[in-house]
């Protein structure tokens, strides 16, 4: 629920600009193949809001972005924006119950989240399309009297506090608090933001909430988007009825939006300097010098720099070129050049965080231990390569790629889900004229070289905070919050100077065009719909034509299985093998992603998968490159080391994830039939050499069961084409074998398995298995439908046991299941498994209360769920191929289960549910309980040296 938001009124200069005093008449750019209907306005009390009709959704939506967070807490109540948000969902005026809209939202197939940013807060729900009337009039109550209920407020103090105690661990968070430690102490953005027991104390912040909802959540600050299938007619009454009572800003806040208002004339291509907020770096200071220790087995160098904010590069794009050739990947890339001298292995670069005036601007790489020992070496080379962009003189032609790309994407846009759709809309109107919310991404306004020559002009070594961080870096000195060991200093640079004047010689040049950008591309209106067939090769070979998205897209995934009985050190060999090779065709995969044709290479338990998903003008020579490369291309020396280091690393971290999510890993190896762990991997992968991985691809490609399938924009002979393409070059190959399926394993008896991880805190995944088929999902899925809400509402927010907390449907492959998963800072895993227990043995007699018209109302209602058509061609392609996997067959499983569900009785559902799930179904427990290491670590995280937050 955190990330990261202007000053009060900052961003209020072009909003005024984009609305009229009632409804805007500039109409909102959308792609041609959009057929929704849209409708901006602005009510009598400033609250902007966009409304879209689809009679087609299969999802209504809601969301308000609140122009107002984490910088704007007070200084003496940090993270009180965050707390704020999570109060809001506990009971309004109108319907006080503190679970109502949860409940609600649930009860009707939806979803509800929200996130406090930097200069933001967004809510956001959806629902069943017929019910998103009654989700409005909770929802929209957020904004207008939330209640604040003082029994809620130590309560949900501690969720918050849980939230944060289930951060300490995450190397995202640990790095920005480290982060902070070199920024302004003036500047807001340097204080702690998530919020804990301590920063929001129980006897003064319920007043602070009044006062800092009264200050800052009012009309003016906020927007709202609506997607319903109602015509725009209704939806238009529905938002001025419930969101016309939201309270405008108070009288200094009138003033302050009056006097921005009188300056919607101006140019709003630079920022307004007149009342300017604190630098986020103070410049005396810089360079600096940030090293920290990470948790996970990363060596990461961060170059960050504070550059201007200017509002005209939201158009021109003049960043996101120079990321776009910062971080390219392709041939004598500046990425190439960090792996041909050994420093790094991935590179990315970007915009950051807008704070105030400023915007963070990030290049950052994964390092290798030579890399980690080399920093001044690793950093020569990257501004060596900023000299080379600033002497650039063709990068109009670069930049007329990505617009191209660009206009590409948005004339062939596919929808998204609706809850995302109306969460990113809402941030966007209040930021952007209502013309450009949905399009902003696809304008380039044309090539600024001047603009870009002011950008690259900040980013200097003289400018420069640099922050490495490590598993094995150790400091006395510790963050305040997070407790991460970190040292700050003035960063040398005589000593860069000097790597500077040693760099070697390494060939490095600009991005040359990009040979996957189609010049045009063709839809295929084609009849023939599918294909099933198993060719004379032995290929199984899966076809599909699917013009509903009108887009030029396709999907092909081929499935190489071999046939060789894998252990665990020939499933290493496996996943080497496919990353090598993967790497090893990084600059052609890069190029294609660019042109919105992405390329993998990943080995699975039994395969190794080549997936390609994008435009499909070049798909099949990309499809090609990719065999040929697995088959025979030779393995380089230097690539491999790299690749086997990585890997090692990856399956190291995987011990490292959050407790919750190492019990998941825990429950899939007991489960099913060709699931690993990483530790079996680990203790293997020191032996492997080169020689080992040539000598397993021999073996791999001697006899395999092939599959593939061709989904999207293909015709049925290009389809063929591509399938006769794979038999010739796998013409050595025995392609005869029968294809060997995954499996569950079936649990003889209830087992208990506890397994120690880094983290204070403790976690539970609580397993129960039923049985194979399609009734028994649905079966499953509906008991869950009907418990989820009281498990969430009972054990997060009643009893505060922790911030994650869930219960699920668990099926795994064909076989049935439902789990149960808690991440606790507060009660240890056994405590956690009796607490599920209390409620699992309370809730299942409840069944037996369950009226025929509530069990008709869940059913259906999970019933429209699961027909739910996916919403863009990706998402179809992945549940075909899915099926496909699982169960051999094309057969919509989702589509199989809610047809399962017509034929279940409520007195059968209830007998059978008590038999498979009471007492004696079979259950499989993993706890998960803090290592020693862990616990020693002090909880209240309050012994480091730094208090700048």
């Amino acid at each position: 629920m955190q990330r990261l938001k202007p000053h009060l009124l900052t961003g209020i200069l072009m909003l005024l600009s984009t609305f009229s005093q009632a409804e805007n008449t500039a109409a909102v750019t959308k792609s041609e193949n959009d057929t929704r209907h849209y409708h901006a306005m602005v009510l009598a009390n400033g609250f902007k809001l966009l409304l879209i009709s689809d009679e087609n959704a299969q999802r209504a939506a809601a969301a308000v972005d609140v122009a107002v967070g984490s910088g704007d807490d007070p200084s003496d109540f940090p993270g009180l924006a965050h707390f704020l948000e999570h109060m809001l969902f506990l009971g309004t005026d109108q319907y006080p119950d503190a679970d109502d809209y949860i409940q609600f939202v649930s009860a009707h197939g939806g979803n509800h989240n929200a996130y406090t940013a930097f200069n933001r807060t967004n809510y956001f729900f959806d629902i069943d399309p017929d019910h998103l009337h009654d989700g409005l009039k909770r929802f929209s109550r957020f904004f207008v009297a939330p209640r604040m209920d003082a029994a809620y407020v130590d309560r949900e103090r501690n969720a918050v506090d849980s939230e944060y105690q289930s951060k300490l661990k995450e190397d995202g968070w640990r790095k920005l608090d480290v982060f902070k430690q070199a920024t302004n102490p003036a500047s807001s953005y340097s204080r702690f933001n998530i919020g804990n027991n301590d920063t929001l104390p129980s006897e003064t912040v319920r007043s602070a909430l009044l006062d800092f909802y009264k200050q800052h959540y009012h009309a003016e600050n906020m927007a709202g988007v609506i997607i319903g299938r109602q015509d725009i007619a209704t939806l238009k009454a529905w938002g001025e009825a419930l969101f016309k009572d939201v309270p405008t800003a108070p009288e200094a806040a009138s003033e302050a939006v009056s006097e921005i208002a009188s300056q919607t004339n101006k140019s709003t291509s630079k920022t307004d300097n007149s009342n300017q907020a604190p630098s986020l770096f103070v410049a005396k200071t810089l360079p600096l010098m940030l090293r920290s220790q990470s948790v996970r087995d990363e060596k990461r160098l961060t170059i960050n720099f504070a550059l201007p904010y200017d509002a005209s590069n939201d158009y021109s794009k003049s960043l996101q070129y120079i990321s776009h050739v910062i971080g390219y990947e392709g041939q004598h890339s500046l990425l190439s050049a960090l792996k041909t001298a050994g420093y790094a292995t991935e590179l990315y670069a970007g915009t950051g965080q807008r704070v105030n005036d400023e915007v963070i601007y990030e290049i950052g790489a994964k390092l290798t231990s030579q890399g980690a020992s080399h920093p001044e070496q690793v950093l020569a080379i990257i501004f060596s390569y900023l000299d080379l962009l600033r002497q650039d003189t063709a990068g109009a032609k670069r930049y007329q790629e990505l617009a191209t790309v660009a206009k590409t994407n948005f004339l062939y846009q596919e929808k998204s889900d609706s809850i995302d759709m109306v969460s990113t809309a809402a941030q966007r109107l209040n930021r952007y004229p209502v013309q450009d919310v949905l399009a902003i991404q696809s304008i380039f306004t044309g090539y600024d070289r001047e603009q870009i020559t002011r950008y690259l002009a900040q980013m200097v070594p003289q400018k420069m905070v640099v922050h490495l961080s490590s598993p094995d870096f150790k400091s006395d000195d510790k963050t305040y919050y997070f407790s991460v060991p970190y040292q700050k200093k003035s960063f040398d640079l005589s000593a860069f100077e000097t790597a500077v004047a040693d760099l070697p010689t390494i060939a490095m040049a600009l991005p040359k065009p990009n040979p996957f950008i189609a010049e045009k591309y063709a839809l295929n209106a084609e009849k023939h719909v599918s294909q099933h067939e198993k060719r004379a090769s032995g290929v199984e070979f899966y076809y599909r034509h699917d013009a509903s998205f009108n887009v030029p897209r396709a999907s092909v995934q081929v499935s190489l299985q071999p046939q060789l009985t894998l252990d665990d050190r020939q499933k290493t060999l496996m996943a080497l093998l496919a990353n090598v090779i993967d790497e090893q065709l990084t600059e052609t995969l890069y190029d294609a992603a660019i042109a919105g044709l992405y390329g993998e290479i990943r080995a699975g338990e039994t395969t190794i998968g080549v997936s390609l998903d994008g435009y499909d003008a070049k798909m099949a020579l990309l499809l090609s490159d990719i065999i040929q490369a697995l088959k025979t291309t030779p393995i380089q020396a230097d690539v491999f080391m790299r690749v086997k280091a990585e890997y090692r690393r990856e399956l190291t971290n995987a011990l490292r994830k959050r407790p919750y999510e190492q019990t998941f890993t825990q429950q899939n190896a007991r489960l099913m039939t060709h699931s690993s762990l990483p530790q079996a991997r680990l203790a293997q992968i020191e032996q492997v050499t080169l020689q080992d991985v040539e000598q397993f691809r021999a073996e791999f490609f001697k006899s395999l069961a092939v599959r593939m399938l061709v989904y999207g924009n293909k015709t049925h002979v290009q389809s063929v084409a591509m399938a006769e393409k794979i038999e010739t070059m796998l013409a050595e190959a025995n392609l005869q074998s029968a294809w060997q399926k995954n499996s569950a394993v079936p649990l003889t008896d209830s087992e208990t398995l506890t397994i120690k991880v880094p983290h204070n805190d403790h976690a539970i995944s609580y397993f129960i298995q039923s049985d194979v088929g399609y009734q028994a999902r649905a079966e499953a899925a509906l008991l869950v439908k009907l418990l989820e809400a009281d498990f969430f509402t009972q054990l997060r927010t009643e009893k505060q046991l922790g911030y994650i907390v869930f219960a699920y449907p668990r099926p795994i492959v064909d076989r049935a299941g439902i789990g149960f998963t808690i991440q606790s800072p507060v009660a240890s895993a056994t405590e956690l498994q009796q607490h599920i227990k209390t409620f699992y043995q309370a809730f299942m007699p409840s069944l037996e209360k369950l009226t025929p018209a509530q069990f008709n109302n869940s059913r259906q209602l999970l019933k429209t769920e699961l027909q739910q058509k996916p919403e863009n061609l990706h998402a179809a392609a992945s549940q075909y191929w899915r099926d496909i996997i699982t169960s051999d067959k094309t057969e919509n499983s989702q589509y199989a289960i809610a047809e399962a569900l017509d034929s279940l009785e409520l007195p059968t559902f209830v007998s059978r549910m008590q038999t498979r799930f009471g007492e004696t179904g079979k259950r499989l427990v993993i706890l998960a309980e803090p290592e020693e290491t862990a616990m020693k670590t002090e909880s209240s995280q309050k012994t480091g040296s730094s208090a700048t937050q």
